[in-house]
This record gives structure tokens, sequence and C-alpha cells, in this order.
């Protein structure tokens, strides 16, 4: 298992990116922290102009970068270069994780969690480089015709329990959440609009993360 971000920057499902975003992140000293997951929006190849130049630009800053993908785009991520990870989306099944472990080799591998889904064997869990656990707060980021209610600081800390494959809290984790959700056992967290939207508080992550460092409940 390659070692767990801090702080995992989810790209929009619409919109440009910005090849700056990727500079800016590096000059408020997020690089240490940081890993970018690469996930594209409605109807959206992988292998889109729109998330290849972003791609591009983080692979220029070395920065870390996992794709999320579903089972059936496996063959699809394939063609992605070998030392970039997969992220299994959400609906996922013990035997889909299986297959994305077996399709994946060395790759590093995150998985999304919610509440309410299937405790898997620590022996696949073993696998993955890290398990986002959403929504905390009310998110920032949604499909309105799907509608997700905030699970809580306390289904935070039950999910961080039950492996010890490192959790990030993602659903509205403002810079000044951060604190809260690595009290409840998180190991970073992970966002889409606070990471791509106003540069003046990119800064603020790395103060928040520097000021509470992980503090993960063990199962």
């Amino acid at each position: 298992m390659s070692e767990a971000p801090r702080l995992l920057a989810i790209t929009p499902p619409t919109g440009e990116l910005s090849p700056d975003r990727a500079s800016a992140w590096c000059d408020a000293g997020l690089a240490t922290w940081l890993a970018v997951l690469m996930r594209p929006g409605p109807g959206e190849s992988l292998h889109s102009a729109r998330l290849r130049s972003f791609a591009d630009a983080c692979r220029r800053l070395d920065l870390p970068l996992f794709w999320a993908i579903t089972s059936e785009a496996i063959p699809a991520a394939r063609r992605l270069p070998r030392g970039e990870g997969w992220h299994l989306k959400g609906g996922w099944t013990p035997g889909s994780v299986q297959h994305l472990i077996d399709a994946a080799g060395r790759r590093p591998l995150g998985l999304s969690g919610h509440e309410g889904d299937p405790v898997l064997p620590e022996e696949l869990m073993e696998r993955m480089s890290y398990r986002s656990f959403a929504p905390v707060f009310a998110p920032h980021t949604q499909d309105p015709r799907r509608p997700k209610a905030p699970a809580g600081l306390q289904a935070l800390q039950r999910a961080a329990g039950q492996s010890e494959t490192p959790l990030l809290a993602l659903g509205g984790v403002t810079p000044q959440r951060v604190q809260a959700c690595l009290e409840a056992g998180a190991h970073g967290v992970a966002a889409i609009r606070t990471l791509f939207g106003d540069p003046a508080q990119l800064r603020q992550y790395v103060d928040a993360l520097q000021r509470a460092p992980s503090t993960r409940v063990s199962p």
C-alpha cells in the first residue's frame, strides 16, 4: 500500500480545469500533503481533453494522481500510466472490490465509502492506500437530483474505527472543519469546491493540517 494523502483534491464534474490551479496548490505549500482524484463528469471519458490537460499539469509538478472508476471502466483505465492510482466509486460490492484489486496489479488504490456500506474483510482493505467517507457535512458540490444528507462526525468516527486503512473525510469539509474530522479519526480530508475555488483558502488547509496532526481511531 502506498502512503495515503492527507488532502485529496477531487476535480469538479463540469467546468474548465485550469493548469494554473495545480501550480497554485504547490505555491500554497500543499504538494507535501496532496493527491488529486481525477473524476470524470456525467458521460465524460477518462481520456477526455478536459481531464487529460489537467492531469498533464499535475504530472509536470509530480502531484500523485488517482482516477475515479467503476468496474466497467477498468479496460479504459488500463491505458492510464501504470504509476497512477485507481479509485473505485460508490455502489461497489465486495466482488467488485476484489475485481479491482485483481486488475490493478501494483497500482495504488482508493475506495469511496458512505454510511451503510458493507464492512469489507481486512485482507481487501489492506490493499487500499486510502478510503473516503462522505458526506460528513452538507456537500458544497452535489447532484440536485440526488441530494445527500450529511452523516455527521459520529458516523465518521464509526467508519474510522472499522479498518486500519486511512480514512479521508469528504463533504463540506472546509479548513475550519479539518480539526474536528481528524479528532473523529480521519487521517485527512478531501474537497472539491474549496480546493478549486478561492485561492486564499488553499493555505488554510495546510495551516489546519499542521495544527491538528492525524489522530486516527484504532478499530
